[in-house]
């Protein structure tokens, strides 16, 4: 294989970084290949097809398709036929010949090369979903009045010379030019940005086949890197076949080869006689909690719990068997990609000091041996006035990751390192892949958030439902596209993760891309652009870093300043036109973000119509010393974060932000609100001295939207009103 060339340096003060032109139509377009009778075009694979939605308009015809890709690095692409025309001359089939394709990739770049393709079949939603294979000769049907779709996943491998290649696919007959450009880098085998993925590895097919799946697509199973076996103490310590229970770690000896610990463990963490994955899997849940409720056993060598803090005979035999099993991963060399995840979602106080002291007893029996846990990193564990501990891994839901106290902890601890998982109710404007309808940049741009807030892993629970087993599905290709985005971040951050509290090179890309949990660009053609420029910057065929500026379609000229009150639309104030400062406003109740408006609310009640939940109120008293915009204000009635987003040209903007129930004090309820990821105001507990607050700051919009979050859980880890009277945005 060629050399690899030397990492990019890291620029002292940040590097030099200069826009990425997003041309319209370069790459969501018609190929000119198509006829009357077969229209085909393409979209970046990050835009989720839907059955019936209409060919691009935007931009020229162009020839073929084209690829970009580095060694080591899959790469797809979705070849759309537009359905049979009325009445159809055309056939309703379309047969799609690539072996030919294939044998000219495995000659230009090497043997190892792969072009896999699939039939696109659709969710119930009617979006891309299941990706059932499709030999070469076989038929895709254009029966009906939908889109038929072709996916093809093309591999190039660790030989592969840099440069361009040119192969053709036969659609019906009809020659349509495939062009790879190889980037002259390579993908590191190891995978940098973590995941736990519950899913039946054996819903995939038999063991090995499963697995070169999961680590094709950068996914780490949360059970089953070593299945059908495991580490867990029912195999390897208090198990009826360990000859020396509860004293000696049992890794199987006298098992057969297809089920042995000590062989599948060598071969599946540390890649020993794994040809297709030489690397292994870079991390490995040894074993979890119980359940929900109960993160140890009842029972464990003969000693009964008790409370879940358990007895001294109890926890003497549970530190036994982590010692033992941090011992036995040291000296077989696995222990850095080992963790246990001893606790899910603590609830209350109490569950907190139980996670507090079940991480100290880890730490006591195997200090060395990483342990997670399904919280974001609380004060209330790490400052436990008995047992104040650290654990390795935090696994935050995305809607409740502290950021600013994350970073406090891991810049003073560089080992302790966040994750993310996502849940049914999260919406827009949060990223949310695990919706049927979601478009992959909702996948894909999960990788570049968690570089810029600094989280390093994705965890689900349900994980099935990014395949159709056993066919792989659009969902797990997207995931796969998320994890190599973070590669190539890596790579161009000088092959190195970023670090809390301090400045990466790369974040000057990032921060275009994905600014917050809620601030990110949508424009699935220009995340394409950006990825495709920062490989040419990876390879030294780019001097400078790319920035992305896309404010979207539809965005209002600059210099435009949006002024909003929020209230009933119906009630007081009634003026029409309203009017303050002599600036008009625009009155907006709870309604939903539409595209025609270009402002709205999201939210977890957020619906058309409105929840009672959510609420409006006016407060009317005269001579109360308050404004027309304080005394009109909306809040949700469960304390929920609820988003108000604005489509606006990219730039800075002065905001100010009114907050509070003008003469009322509410010293139990910490109001929140973030504008673009920046906190504005952190638990406002009012009192009748200041039951009202305008919060201003100078924000920098490069998505191409203002998103203003309130509301949500307060400091004290409780849904808390905010009251929410008005909005400014004035361009600086």
């Amino acid at each position: 294989p060629p050399a690899a060339p030397p990492p990019p340096p890291v620029c002292e003060g940040g590097c030099a970084a200069s826009p990425v032109e997003v041309v319209e139509g370069e790459y969501s377009y018609v190929l000119s290949e198509s006829t009357p009778e077969l229209r085909m075009w393409t979209r970046p694979v990050a835009h989720r097809l839907s059955r019936s939605e209409p060919e691009p308009s935007l931009g020229p015809a162009r020839s073929g398709l084209h690829l970009w890709a580095a060694r080591h690095e899959f790469e797809s692409f979705c070849l759309v036929m537009g359905p049979p025309s009325d009445p159809p001359p055309a056939p309703a089939d379309v047969r799609v010949e690539y072996a030919a394709a294939v044998a000219a990739l495995k000659q230009a770049v090497g043997g190892t090369a792969r072009l896999d393709c699939y039939r696109v079949e659709y969710n119930g939603a009617g979006y891309a979903h299941a990706l059932p294979p499709l030999p070469s000769g076989a038929a895709i049907s254009r029966g009906g009045r939908h889109n038929a779709a072709l996916w093809c996943t093309l591999y190039v491998p660790p030989a592969a010379p840099a440069g361009d290649y040119r192969m053709e696919l036969a659609i019906d007959g009809i020659s349509v030019p495939l062009t790879l450009t190889v980037f002259d880098f390579e993908l590191p085998r190891a995978v940098h940005f973590d995941s736990q993925h519950n899913i039946g590895v054996s819903s995939l097919g038999p063991e090995e086949a499963a697995k070169n799946i999961l680590i094709d697509h950068r996914m780490t199973p949360k059970g089953g890197p070593v299945w059908p076996t495991g580490f867990g103490y029912q195999i390897t310590w208090d198990s009826a076949n360990n000859p020396n229970r509860c004293e000696q770690f049992y890794d199987e000896q006298d098992e057969s080869d297809c089920c042995a610990l000590h062989l599948l463990s060598k071969k599946y963490l540390l890649g020993e006689g794994w040809s297709h994955a030489p690397e292994g899997f870079s991390r490995a849940m040894m074993y979890q909690f119980i359940d929900n409720n109960t993160p140890r056993p009842n029972n464990f060598c003969g000693e009964s719990r008790g409370d879940h803090f358990g007895t001294d005979d109890y926890n003497s035999e549970y530190r036994k068997y982590l010692s033992a099993l941090e011992e036995y991963l040291q000296s077989n060399g696995m222990l850095e990609k080992a963790y246990v995840y001893v606790q899910n979602e603590p609830q209350d106080a109490d569950d907190l000091k139980l996670a507090a002291f079940l991480c100290s007893e880890h730490k006591r029996a195997s200090p060395d041996l990483k342990i997670a846990v399904s919280e974001e990193i609380k004060s209330e564990i790490v400052n436990d006035a008995d047992h104040p501990c650290l654990y390795d891994i935090w696994i935050a839901h995305i809607r409740g990751y502290d950021q600013a106290y994350a970073h406090e902890i891991q810049a003073q601890h560089p080992s302790v390192t966040s994750w993310l998982y996502s849940l049914p109710q999260d919406v827009d404007p949060y990223p949310r892949p695990i919706h049927e309808d979601a478009d992959g940049s909702h996948f894909r741009v999960w990788c570049w958030i968690s570089w810029y807030i600094r989280t390093t892993g994705y965890a689900y629970f349900n994980s099935a439902i990014f395949f159709d087993a056993p066919n792989l599905a659009y969902g797990a290709e997207m995931w796969r596209e998320c994890a190599e985005d973070y590669e190539y971040l890596w790579l161009a951050n000088g092959r190195q993760h970023p670090k809390a509290g301090a400045v990466s090179p790369v974040d000057v890309t990032v921060q275009t891309v994905a600014s917050s949990l809620t601030s990110w660009t949508k424009d699935t053609d220009a995340q394409f652009s950006v990825r495709r420029q920062l490989g040419r910057y990876i390879e030294g065929s780019r001097a400078e870093l790319p920035l992305l500026q896309s404010s979207g379609a539809g965005a209002p000229p600059p210099g435009t300043a949006f002024h909003f009150n929020f209230q009933d639309t119906e009630g007081e104030p009634s003026a029409s036109p309203l009017t303050a400062g002599g600036v008009q406003y625009t009155k907006v109740e709870w309604q939903q973000y539409s595209e025609e408006d270009g402002y709205g609310f999201a939210g977890e009640f957020v619906t058309d119509p409105p929840s009672p939940i959510l609420k409006t109120a006016y407060r009317d008293e005269s001579g109360d010393g308050f404004s027309e915009l304080q005394r009109s204000f909306v809040f949700d009635d469960f304390g929920r974060e609820n988003v108000f987003r604005v489509r606006l040209a990219n730039g800075e903007y002065n905001v100010a932000v009114g907050v509070g129930y003008p003469g009322r004090a509410y010293p139990n309820d910490g109001q929140q609100v973030a504008v673009n990821g920046v906190q504005l105001l952190k638990d406002f507990y009012s009192s009748e001295a200041e039951s009202v607050r305008v919060v201003t700051q100078r924000v920098t919009v490069v998505d191409g939207f203002l998103t203003l979050l309130f509301g949500g859980k307060d400091g004290n880890g409780v849904f808390s009103y905010t009251f929410l009277q008005y909005l400014d945005v004035v361009p600086v």
